[in-house]
């Protein structure tokens, strides 16, 4: 693969995802553009070429690793890797622990990235589980949900866990300053809840971490820079359930102005309306928190556009030493909260 000159590398997962490999590919070389950033395409070497040669790109800044195969949503992410090795999954964060990749991306299957990550980089000393973050209503950046998707049946001690990862997160990679940490809950008083949430409520009280108690789903929108903890089942409801909602509004928007507005600000109303209930979309997708490594998650639906901004996001990762910054805050808490 030679010298990177300097560059960044991303390996992507190209058989991952609703329209791979066209679009991952698309998206690779939308990423490459400004010059500073190497792509490894993983994935089936005739197919990938067949594509390449069809598309303008930069063979410099764009490579082919080999893979077989995808690993699909309905598998058992964990027999299906023990089975098939060289999947495409498993060939993308392999090469980032042999060093020859900085980060990895995926758009395939959740579970299966999940997974690799956590065998391939292994976790980061006193994480008990991996988890997946972000802000997901554009409507207020200031509030990261966590986990929506990693882990969908959480222990208490895990959604702890989790609190302290976002805290971090939120601090250090999103640039959101002093945080406060809330359980999801039915209601904010201290009693209310499942058992989980109930059972995780004491663990809270006590880390040291700057704990609020429960907040409710409206707190969603509320201005106060925090970080929500739920299990990645309700989290994942959460912010599919934003997501569908905006494609609705956009739909409704569109036909209650078609006789009252021109067409190009219309498109504009629900562009913005997209990018602000479709968080993920617009980033691309969210790192994969807890694992020696880096790997960015998105949706299997991404086209082109998402894919870019998913590989600018791991390079972005890269960038602010993600990796080690997330060791040294976990260590720190750990000490302070002993």
């Amino acid at each position: 693969m030679g010298t990177n000159k300097g560059r960044l590398r991303i390996a992507v997962d190209s058989m991952g995802g609703d329209f791979a490999p066209l679009e991952i590919i698309k998206g690779a070389i939308q990423a490459t553009t400004g010059g500073d950033l190497e792509v490894l395409l993983v994935g089936e070497t005739d197919l990938i070429e067949s594509v390449l040669r069809k598309e303008s790109h930069d063979p410099e800044l764009i490579s082919i690793v080999n893979s077989e195969g995808a690993i699909q949503e309905n598998e058992s992410p964990v027999n299906a890797l023990r089975q098939r090795p060289k999947a495409s999954i498993s060939v993308s964060v392999g090469l980032v622990k042999q060093g020859f990749a900085d980060a990895c991306v995926t758009m395939g299957s959740t579970g299966a990235a999940v997974a690799a990550s956590t065998f391939g980089f292994g976790l980061i000393a006193g994480v008990e589980r991996p988890a997946l973050a972000g802000p997901v209503i554009g409507f207020n950046s200031q509030v990261v949900l966590l986990d929506v998707g990693a882990g969908v049946d959480l222990r208490p001690s895990q959604l702890l866990n989790c609190g302290i990862m976002g805290k971090v997160f939120a601090e250090k990679v999103l640039d959101m300053g002093s945080i406060s940490v809330g359980t999801l809950s039915v209601g904010s008083e201290d009693e209310k809840g499942n058992r989980q949430i109930k059972e995780a409520f004491p663990l809270f009280v006590e880390s040291g971490l700057p704990f609020i108690g429960n907040v409710e789903g409206i707190d969603l929108f509320d201005q106060r820079p925090k970080v929500i903890v739920c299990d990645g089942f309700l989290g994942n409801v959460i912010m599919k359930y934003t997501e569908g909602m905006g494609v609705a509004m956009q739909e409704f928007i569109g036909k209650e102005l078609d006789a009252i507005l021109d067409q190009e600000i219309i498109r504009d109303i629900q562009n913005k309306i997209f990018s602000t209930t479709n968080v993920v979309e617009s980033f691309g997708g969210g790192p994969l928190l807890g694992v020696n490594g880096i790997t960015i998650i998105g949706h299997g639906r991404s086209r082109a556009p998402a894919i870019a901004s998913a590989i600018n996001l791991a390079k972005h990762a890269c960038e602010q030493d993600f990796v080690e910054n997330m060791q040294q805050e976990i260590q720190q808490f750990s000490r302070v909260s002993d």
